[in-house]
This record gives C-alpha cells, structure tokens and sequence, in this order.
C-alpha cells in the first residue's frame, strides 16, 4: 500500500476554517483531534454468518459525548469535510499497513462523508489522497460513503458519488440514511455493500422490517447487507436468522482499538473472540423468532 499525505492543500493559517494544517496532521497520524475530543477508534464488525470478526471500522469517537462517526466532530464546516476524510483515510491505512506487515488478516474499513463527494475540490482533494494511498486493488480496504441524503431526489446523487471513487478503490460501502431511501433505481452501481442502522429501541417488527427491506436491496445490487446499532441478543438473532452479513452495535461490547495498537493484541483478540462465537453464537429455533422471519 502507498502513503497518504495528511498535509497537502489543507487550509491555510488565518483562513475562516477552524481546523488548521497542525489539527489534520494529528488527527492523521496519531488519530485524536485537538480541542474537540475525539478519537479514531477501530470497531471490529462482526460475519454474522460466518461467525468471526473480519473488519475494523476506523470510526471517530467523542470523549466528551461518547457519539460517534461524523456526529463525533463539533462545529465543522463542509470545506473542511475534505481534510477530515482525507486524515482517516490516512490513519486507517497506517493500521491496515500494520497489521499487513504483521500477517495478521483483517480488512480495514474507512468512511468518506457524502458531501466530499459532491463538492468538486472535496472530490478532487480525496481521489488524490486515494491515488497516493495506492489502495485501488487492495482487497482489505473497505471505504464506507456516509451521511447520505434521504429521499428519491438523491438517486443521481448516489450515482456520482459512487463513480467518483470506484475506480480508485476495490471495495465501497454505502451507508443509507433510513429504509425509504432505495437505490433500486440506480441500476447496478458496482458497490460491495449497503450499511443500514437499525431505528434506535426498533421492536422486533420494525428489525425485522429493516432487515428484510436491506437485503432485498443488497439482492439487487449482488452486495452484502450491514446493519449498524444491533443492542440486544434478540435483534442480534433476527439479523442473522434473516440473512443479514454483517453487523455491529452495543450487543458486541465495548472492544476497540486504537491506532496504536500491537498486531499481536489485534490477533489475540481475533483469535479468541473467532473462538468464543463460533462456540457460543447458534441459530435459534425460537418459534418467535422463526414467525418473524416468515412474517
């Protein structure tokens, strides 16, 4: 894998912009943010199938208010969105470097923001952070498109912004913002995936909604389904039941790691971890859940 520059054509000092070179430099290469608390964690996601955690997922993390992704960041504009994609971009394949390095094998998932995408220099600033990553036909870099707008009017949205990075990375993810927003009407974008979070408190019904409603979508698109904020056991088995790839959320626990962190931990955790589900995680045949599914 190539290097990625956090510090190219960021904003200049005495700009308007909050967020000067020093702060994407930081963020990039040692994962915290100055003065706002927040922190690039890596949060394993978990093969409901199979089983087994595959993926970290870098993921900006808030001290001060535990939320997380972009919600994480206070007071930042659309022109600095760019800088800020392009740093976790470089943190995220620092650790996936490592971890090569180290033969441990986990695919590495980072996220650019919807609107970097849309703006032409946010666009430009991040296929040039792509190109000098060198990750185009890297197998275990995942880029996950977020904060996507809602509604039928962002179909030709999703186009653009998915064509925009195609041809510089292997595997793209799209976050969609609800289940009414579907991309049935894109055609084939040539996407790895949909992530999907579940409503938060969602009954048993609504999940299960959800969930059938993805992979419909995922069939269509011949991508895998990930449904984020899975907390309980019960939620957790219905995703599976209902054929759902990945997923991630509360049931899993707190584990994370922080960029910093030795191969060797990454792997003992793996390896255990891999162990315990595939010991402890069955699929149920609670007639519950099974008329849910059928439902």
């Amino acid at each position: 894998m190539g290097s990625v520059s956090p510090t190219d054509s960021v904003p200049a000092r005495g700009t308007a912009s909050t967020l000067d070179r020093d702060a994407f430099t930081l963020l990039a290469t040692h994962g915290r943010l100055p003065g706002q608390s927040v922190e690039l964690r890596f949060v394993p996601v978990h093969d409901l199938q199979r089983q087994r955690v595959t993926t970290f997922f870098c993921t900006p993390v808030s001290d001060a208010s535990a939320a997380q992704g972009y919600q994480a960041f206070q007071n930042v504009g659309a022109r600095e969105l760019p800088f800020i994609d392009r740093a976790i971009l470089a943190h995220a394949v620092k650790f996936a470097r490592k971890l090569a390095g180290a033969g441990t094998v986990a695919a590495i998932g980072t996220s650019v923001h919807f609107e970097t995408l849309a703006s032409p220099k946010g666009c430009e600033i991040y296929q040039h952070a792509l190109e000098a990553a060198g990750v185009a036909d890297h197998p275990f870099l995942i880029l996950n498109i977020e904060e996507v707008p809602a509604g039928a009017a962002a179909v030709r949205l999703i186009e653009a912004a998915v064509s925009a990075v195609r041809g510089h990375v292997k595997r793209i993810f799209l976050r969609l913002p609800n289940n009414e927003t579907s991309v049935l009407p894109c055609g084939h974008l040539g996407i790895s995936g949909l992530t999907l979070a579940l409503p938060p408190q969602a009954t048993r019904v609504v999940a299960m909604g959800v969930a059938k409603w993805l992979v419909r979508e995922c069939e269509a698109q011949s991508a895998h389904s990930c449904i984020d904020r899975i907390d309980s056991e019960e939620t957790l088995e219905l995703m599976t039941l209902a054929g759902i790839h990945f997923g991630a959320g509360p049931v899993f626990g707190p584990e994370e790691f922080r960029g910093d962190a030795r191969p060797e931990d990454v792997e003992a955790y793996l390896t255990e971890h891999n162990r315990a589900e595939t010991g402890e995680r069955r699929k149920s045949s609670n007639p519950d859940v099974a008329e849910h599914l059928q439902a």
